[in-house]
């Protein structure tokens, strides 16, 4: 009785294995075969009926499985003809297929479920109209394009674009073909490139004088007003052995010899203009346009030196310290004419305004739309700040101290700049002079003669003046808020024109009859007070 029914319920197993071969592709019957066939040569004991059946049945059905594949492959090779689809490209390993420009062109970002796409139909943006991003988009990684996020950048890249380049005849990686046929030729290249705009920029591709490359990664800052994010392609037609269709054009029929001819003849580009949005206004720095160097050395944190990626481009300056404290900001000195460009995330020049104290101090300002400095370029939320008060040769010279807040709007609502100006410097450019017609002059107009840390923040140990740090590595004094008139505003302050060399003398007396003087560089020097070697620089006393 037992017997019987392991019989019924052996043949009820073979009927049910019989259905599940007749399923399978020859590949796993192949691969099921090698697995019996390894597995009943290590069993050690007697194969029992059922096994022996499922092995006969196995057997028959892979062997007719191969046949069948053989007579399949020995068509495909006699006709030479697959009829199917065009090969593609793909750059995430064929999860998103590139058939054409309209799946290369395009660059997208998310707010919540709505999703931005932009395209060469649909985009319209430019450098004077640029999309405006929402603030959720914090990084240039939240804007995707075909090219994967974390692509790498080429070592020899200067401008830190992503660049996927591709020939078929050295890298096969990036084509596809859905029907199994093989690639014979292709080749292309596709890349993105990130820059700021400054309002000299020339052309969509490549970066000018006063503009920034960018990593995908950076954060997107509102104090560089715009960008631009420029995606180039060119790229041959993709042809393979036997299908039909065998080519994949992506714009104009190029063959991949045509292309390797020349790449560029056949470059289409998608430029998106991008701007952050900012819901309040804000003092990015403050730059002395009289500082002829934007990586300058500096002592203190008042200080941010540009960090660029690139030779040229950004500069930076002085940071707001303490709204609330004008006297810790820039400027902490002045003179006449002495001008310095601010930053505002938010806000354009011809939007800011300013208050002072006391309402009667003759010490003013100007503010205008910031123009081109030397090659680094310049912003349209960039704003030159110009003050002014008395000069030589003007009848009121008097001076008192004055705090100054700018404003983003003109109904001086949203304060975002302060600072307070307390000595104010006059010289007298007529010629160069003794010590005691210097020291003349300057009390003659109710002012005198500045100390030597006044000027500058540099020592000199050879001529006995240890107060202050040694120079830059470009022989200068560095950079420092409070440190001298020199140091805080740079080489250029006192400059008629970048080939006059002036020396000033200071208060301080060497020895004997020698008084130390400062040059425009912040250098420390010792002179008899009889000779004509020195301008008559005043301070406010």
């Amino acid at each position: 009785m037992l017997r019987n029914s392991c019989l019924v319920a052996s043949h009820k197993l073979l009927v049910k294995i019989k259905e599940t071969l007749t399923n399978l592709s020859v590949f796993h019957l192949q691969i099921l075969f090698d697995f019996y066939s390894k597995t009943t040569r290590l069993l050690s004991f007697s194969l029992t009926p059922i096994f022996i059946g499922i092995s006969l049945l196995l057997t028959t059905y892979v062997n007719r499985a191969i046949a069948l594949s053989s007579e399949v492959i020995h068509v495909a090779e006699t006709t030479n003809v697959i009829n199917g689809t065009a090969p593609y490209l793909s750059f995430d390993g064929g999860k998103t297929k590139i058939l054409g420009v309209d799946d290369i062109f395009w660059m997208s970002y998310q707010v919540g479920n709505q999703t931005f796409r932009y395209t060469l139909d649909n985009n319209t943006s430019s450098q004077q109209n640029p999309i405006l991003l929402p603030e959720s988009i914090k990084t240039f990684a939240d804007i995707n394009s075909i090219i994967p996020k974390n692509y790498p950048i080429p070592e020899w890249a200067e401008d830190n674009g992503q660049q996927i380049e591709f020939n078929s005849r050295y890298d096969r990686q990036y084509f596809f073909d859905d029907d199994g046929d093989e690639i014979l030729s292709g080749a292309g290249m596709v890349s993105l490139k990130i820059f700021d705009e400054a309002d000299d920029y020339g052309s969509d591709d490549l970066a000018e004088w006063g503009e920034r490359s960018y990593k995908r990664s950076d954060l997107i800052d509102p104090c560089r007003y715009s960008y631009r994010m420029v995606l180039l392609s060119s790229i041959s037609s993709v042809l393979s052995k036997f299908g039909v269709p065998s080519r994949r054009s992506f714009g104009a029929t190029v063959t991949e010899d045509e292309w390797n001819d020349d790449p560029w003849a056949f470059e289409d580009r998608l430029v998106l203009h991008i701007k952050p949005a900012v819901s309040n206004p804000y003092a990015c720095w403050a730059y002395p346009l009289t500082q002829p160097t934007p990586h300058s050395e500096h002592i203190g944190n008042e200080w941010v030196a540009s960090d660029l990626y690139r030779e040229s481009g950004a500069k930076k300056g002085y940071q707001l310290q303490n709204i609330n404290s004008p006297s810790a900001n820039f400027p902490t000195t002045a003179g006449d004419s002495f001008p310095f460009n601010l930053t505002v995330a938010g806000s354009f020049p011809h939007e800011l305004s300013y208050s002072k104290q006391p309402k009667d101090s003759i010490i003013n300002l100007t503010i205008r739309k910031a123009e081109e400095f030397r090659y680094y370029g310049n912003y349209p939320n960039e704003a030159t700040i110009t003050l002014l008060g008395p000069k030589a040769g003007q009848p009121n010279t008097s001076f008192s101290p004055t705090t100054f807040i700018i404003y983003a709007d003109q109904a001086q609502t949203k304060p975002i700049y302060s600072f307070t100006i307390n000595k104010w410097f006059i010289l007298l450019e007529d010629g160069k002079r003794t010590f005691k017609e210097s020291r003349e002059y300057c009390e003659s107009i109710g002012y005198r003669l500045p100390t030597v840390p006044e000027l500058t923040n540099v020592k000199n140990v050879e001529l006995n003046w240890h107060q202050g740090y040694p120079t830059g590595k470009e022989g200068f004094s560095k950079v420092q808020l409070g440190g001298g008139i020199i140091p805080e505003w740079g080489s250029d302050v006192f400059r008629l024109d970048r080939h006059i060399y002036r020396k000033f003398w200071s208060n301080n007396r060497h020895k004997n009859d020698n008084y130390y003087l400062v040059d425009a560089y912040g250098l420390i020097f010792s002179e008899p007070i009889t000779e004509q070697i020195g301008y008559a620089l005043c301070i406010s006393p």
